[in-house]
């Protein structure tokens, strides 16, 4: 039951204060470094507007890049590694949403594989005549750029360099999997060559993405996707889980360890972070929660924290 001031605020139109974070996540978040990565779509470093002023009210430094758009699932991972690169320092905090989800996991695959001198490997497992279209076209484009990295050892320097500079990556709503209507978009009219990968990865995610510890760096690096969407959603999705853009399917790797969880955050959509003060505030808190205490250590969760 409401209180009588609450109430009289409510009536009088008054703005009544959002409680502060609690202290143990504030003070987790204090003198962190974050990079912020935005989507497809609006995509652009507006995205997190509302995000970023509050994670900097816990005293954490963040950077959120405004990425070249419509592009490529490798030349967006190139995007993300030279500005991490060029502008981040080590023990970084990350924040992927979206498209930007699987350009940064594949960035961290690649990269261990390049550590490791196992990426031609990976070049001859990826078989492009399998697909046809706009996947077939995403994937040579894919194939191609692995090869320019193996080619190029100051470009393929600069993409560990990149990977080992993350200490937690956070995934929020990311499409993993694909993208609801992703495959309709034959002539790259809504996303460019962003859909067509989108596309390709419904086809390709079980293997691009596992084993996980290839992913994780066996461990070293922790990664919490932060999946979420309403239970009945209309949208290209159709009439199921989904947040408007993604289905929960599509946001999963339906897997876990080696430092990789899931956990569903709610039914926020896929933008509200970027268009409601309380999803991001939400979102705050999820992050607070997670870098205070590692998830590996984490018992017992908030409910929502799938095993």
């Amino acid at each position: 039951m409401k209180s009588w001031w609450l109430s009289l605020a409510l009536l009088g139109g008054l703005t009544v204060p959002k409680p502060a974070l609690a202290e143990p996540a504030a003070l987790a978040l204090s003198k962190t470094h974050w990079v912020l990565l935005h989507g497809v779509w609006p995509g652009s470093s507006r995205d997190w507007r509302l995000v970023a002023p509050l994670l900097q009210e816990q005293g954490a430094t963040v950077w959120r890049p405004t990425l070249p758009g419509r592009v490529g699932l490798f030349p967006w991972a190139d995007n993300i590694a030279h500005y991490v690169v060029e502008n981040a320092p080590s023990n970084l905090y990350v924040i992927a949403h979206s498209f930007s989800g699987a350009a940064t996991l594949l960035l961290l695959r690649t990269a261990y594989e390049l550590q490791h001198g196992d990426l031609e490997a990976l070049i001859a497992h990826l078989d492009c005549d399998a697909f046809t279209g706009r996947a077939a076209y995403a994937c040579r484009q894919l194939r191609e750029g692995w090869q320019q990295l193996v080619a190029d050892r100051a470009r393929a320097a600069r993409w560990i360099q990149a990977a080992q500079k993350i200490k937690h990556l956070f995934l929020y709503h990311p499409a993993l999997r694909g993208a609801c209507g992703a495959c309709w978009d034959r002539w790259g009219l809504w996303g460019g060559d962003a859909t067509a990968s989108l596309c390709l990865l419904a086809k390709i995610a079980d293997w691009l993405f596992t084993p996980l510890e290839r992913v994780t760096w066996r461990g070293a690096i922790a990664i919490t996707n932060l999946y979420g969407g309403s239970e009945w959603m209309l949208s290209l999705c159709g009439l199921h889980q989904n947040d408007l853009v993604l289905g929960l399917e599509q946001q999963r790797l339906f897997v876990e360890g080696h430092g990789y969880r899931e956990v569903l955050v709610g039914n926020q959509l896929h933008f509200s972070f970027a268009m409601r003060r309380s999803a991001a505030q939400r979102l705050i808190e999820l992050l607070g929660d997670r870098v205070q205490v590692p998830h590996e250590q984490k018992e017992v969760s908030d409910g929502l924290l799938r095993r």
